[in-house]
């Protein structure tokens, strides 16, 4: 994948390239429902929780991704947070995503774009923190093709593959078992700022 390096534009009111910033860290809050997998769906209260715990060590957060795709981000407002939602277009989406310090995200677009070998010289990527709650941490494309292009951790405390009898990736999950697998907010906000600080290495 080969992004598009973004402009500054007026009429978007804001900067996109402060979501390289040393302090940025990327939060995609998706997906909203609405994308057949309700085993990766987490609760918005959990994603304005993690935007707010990142807030609170210093770093700044920054809200990416697509409201108006079929598989769109939760709508989410914070004071301290930078919001590029539906402010970006795909090619200039994957542009910083590869050149990000950090992204949180669920099993979704953004995690396969960031974690991309392309372009060459975008030699090691961003550190992603990524919640493989509906298929096995194996089972994700670049565990399957080998072709790991990123620094990657798996957040998450469990998924439809933890279940007792379960051996295969499932869309279904209720709201319970979706909130048993997701991580303490300020522990993920936690591993997100010594990740921009280069102080997590495995």
């Amino acid at each position: 994948m080969v992004g598009e390096e973004p402009k500054y534009d007026e009429t978007k009111g804001v900067q996109p390239l402060k979501a390289l910033d040393k302090n940025a860290v990327l939060i995609h809050a998706g997906t909203s429902g609405t994308s057949g997998w309700a085993s990766k769906e987490f609760p918005i209260r959990w994603w304005m929780d993690v935007v707010d715990a990142v807030s609170k060590t210093g770093a700044t957060p920054v809200l990416i991704g697509f409201n108006s795709h079929v598989n769109g981000v939760h709508k989410i407002e914070h004071p301290s947070a930078i919001n590029l939602v539906d402010k970006l277009n795909l090619k200039e989406m994957i542009w910083i995503l590869q050149r990000a310090k950090v992204l949180i995200t669920n099993d979704s677009m953004p995690l396969h774009a960031a974690s991309s070998r392309e372009p060459a010289s975008v030699s090691l990527g961003p550190w992603i923190g990524y919640l493989a709650t509906a298929k096995h941490p194996d089972h994700l494309l670049h565990f399957r093709r080998g072709i790991l292009g990123a620094r990657m951790k798996n957040l998450s405390l469990g998924g439809i593959w933890s279940k007792p009898g379960i051996t295969t990736d499932a869309k279904s999950a209720t709201v319970d078992e979706i909130k048993s697998w997701l991580p303490v907010p300020g522990t993920v906000a936690r591993w997100a700022v010594l990740a921009c600080r280069g102080e997590y290495d495995s």
